[in-house]
């Protein structure tokens, strides 16, 4: 039996995901908006199980350092981490509406001064859901950790001002007036039926296409 964990426990191992190259750690809100940051040779980045999701509130990625050196900078001070491009922002210290986002990374990227991220429908925001779409109730009442942990594979998206630190919920009048300047993209959002964040993400992600186009021909 003890030969059998040995060999479990092995696999594990090899199956952890390393990631070798330009991993960036980012501190303070300032650091992220000026893109200087710390730089690491290693990281782990792991997709949590729904288990362990609910056990964090809901958040989707731990991020640790294989020497461990790292662990509690991560863990608590660290802000944000890019690695392959990819951006992970922490939700540990941040709030929506005094409601806590639970422990760990959510997969995120920067327009302008905003970090925008996918979460828990958590506070006003947390809405009944029979399937994959969310029913957004904003003026309803304040939802609690377990009311949330009814959807913990659900996503919306909010978003961190990096100039005030206020978090907001990217809800249908944000959206209008992201779009505002692209009609057709405005359009085609007005029939969208969710506000789910499969349903967001393509819109965000052509903001933040035309926001590095902007910021390249500067």
């Amino acid at each position: 039996m003890k030969t059998n964990r040995l060999i479990v426990l092995f696999l594990v191992i090899l199956m952890t995901p390393v990631l070798y190259g330009q991993n960036i750690l980012y501190s303070t809100y300032s650091d992220l908006l000026s893109n200087e940051g710390d730089t690491i040779k290693f990281l782990i980045i792991e997709k949590r199980s729904k288990g362990s999701r609910l056990s964090v509130g809901g958040v989707d990625y731990r991020i640790s350092d294989p020497e461990r050196v790292l662990n509690k900078y991560l863990r608590t001070q660290c802000l944000a981490v890019k690695s392959s491009n990819q951006l992970y922002l922490n939700c540990r210290n941040l709030r929506y509406n005094k409601m806590k986002f639970g422990r760990g990374y959510a997969p995120a990227f920067l327009i302008n001064q905003y970090v925008y991220f996918t979460a828990l429908p958590i506070g006003s925001v947390a809405g009944s859901s029979t399937s994959k779409k969310i029913d957004i109730k904003l003026g309803g009442e304040l939802g609690d950790a377990l009311a949330s942990a009814g959807m913990v594979d659900e996503r919306v998206f909010y978003r961190l001002n990096l100039l005030t630190g206020k978090t907001s919920f990217v809800c249908k009048k944000t959206m209008c007036d992201l779009l505002e300047d692209y009609p057709e993209k405005l359009t085609e959002f007005l029939n969208e039926s969710s506000l789910e964040s499969s349903c967001l993400k393509p819109y965000l992600y052509f903001l933040q296409k035309g926001s590095l186009s902007t910021k390249e021909g500067e």
